[in-house]
């Protein structure tokens, strides 16, 4: 099983993701909590679309393929393709078809999630945050204007609106009040997903 958290920088995805599979793990579920980019020892901000494509084909081959059917498993990735188009073509202005391209040429999948859940912070929630998170080394995402998190945002929901399984949640909410729906919707989700065949299903937008 495949839940994915997405969401501008300062949403809350690595804290809840991280939260949702400490209380899963307690519950005795195996989990895999895992990332994108992937490769965490490599410093991205130079990174053009085909190393962020390679990095996520490493990925899916690594991870996500293996376990993407497992009923006794389930791997929770903070950031996936949805980031990609949202940063990339809406807040950086890089051609679709160009990223479409380079996706067949790379070979990535592009998975659909058993659930997406994005965490839409509001941009006067993420300054707060950012104010608060001050002395931390902000990386050169989180140093961009309002204007250009404003054309991610709008890219997400025009990019997860394909995506059935989406849970849009306001989250400008305390942590705590988002954990307990989340953990309530991933329960519903398990369940149903015991009950369905196995199903690997691919994203194509291009």
């Amino acid at each position: 099983m495949f839940i994915v958290f997405e969401g501008i920088d300062k949403s809350g995805k690595s804290t809840l993701s991280q939260q949702l599979s400490s209380f899963l793990k307690e519950q005795g579920i195996n989990v895999i909590l895992t990332r994108e980019p992937y490769n965490k020892n490599e410093n991205f901000k130079n990174w053009t679309v085909r190393d962020f494509l390679i990095d996520r084909k490493k990925h899916e081959e690594e991870i996500l393929l293996k376990h993407y059917d497992s009923k006794n498993t389930i791997v929770i990735c903070d950031r996936y393709f949805f980031s990609t188009y949202a940063y990339q073509i809406c807040g950086l202005g890089v051609n679709q078809e160009l990223i479409f391209k380079l996706e067949k040429e790379i070979g990535v999948k592009n998975l659909s999630p058993h659930i997406v859940f994005f965490l839409d912070v509001s941009l006067e929630e993420r300054k707060k945050r950012c104010q608060k998170d001050k002395e931390i080394k902000l990386d050169h995402f989180d140093q961009k204007e309002d204007n250009f998190f404003k054309k991610v945002r709008d890219g997400y929901f025009s990019f997860l609106a394909t995506h059935p399984n989406t849970i849009i949640l306001d989250a400008d909410l305390p942590v705590s009040v988002l954990l307990n729906i989340i953990t309530t919707e991933t329960a519903r989700i398990i369940d149903e997903f015991k009950n369905t065949q196995k199903t690997q299903k691919i994203i194509k937008l291009s």
